[in-house]
């Protein structure tokens, strides 16, 4: 067996001994797609860390919300859009496990859940209960309501 096939067998398991820092993981695809939660201090780094086997990416600083107030999102249908582009040309590139990366910060791992829980409801097809159920498994923290401009 291929290190490779070794790695992908294995599964979230090992990804859980292989992510610095890591407070949950959310496997939303098997053996393919998933969200992690890192600690703040190590989020950084993982940018570099992508190997053979697992590529890591974030949208923390890259799809941000805009809000009015003291509002947070979810973010538009354009920046969903670019996502979805962005997460089906990692999937199609190659056979690496793709991690998903936020920090704890509420704001952005809320809205990192909106659009990777979007993108597995429009392509992969998934239901918004089994998506929420894969998201909360492994007794995963509580997401922070959004809260709209009107608040």
């Amino acid at each position: 067996m291929s290190a490779m096939e070794e790695h992908s067998r294995r599964g979230v398991k090992d990804l859980k001994d292989v992510i610095p820092g890591l407070l949950h993981l959310a496997e939303l695809s098997r053996g393919r797609l998933y969200l992690a939660t890192v600690k703040p201090g190590l989020v950084n780094p993982l940018k570099t860390k992508s190997d053979s086997m697992i590529t890591y990416f974030s949208i923390d600083d890259q799809l941000v919300y805009e809000g009015f107030d003291a509002d947070f999102g979810p973010l538009n249908e354009a920046m969903l859009y670019r996502y979805c582009l962005k997460l089906n040309k990692l999937l199609k590139s190659n056979k690496k496990k793709i991690v998903h990366y936020t920090t704890t910060e509420c704001k952005k791992r809320v809205n990192a859940a909106y659009l990777i829980g979007s993108y597995c409801i429009i392509n992969l097809k998934a239901s918004p209960e089994e998506v929420y159920s894969k998201l909360m498994a492994n007794n995963g923290p509580h997401f922070l309501p959004f809260r709209d401009a009107a608040f």
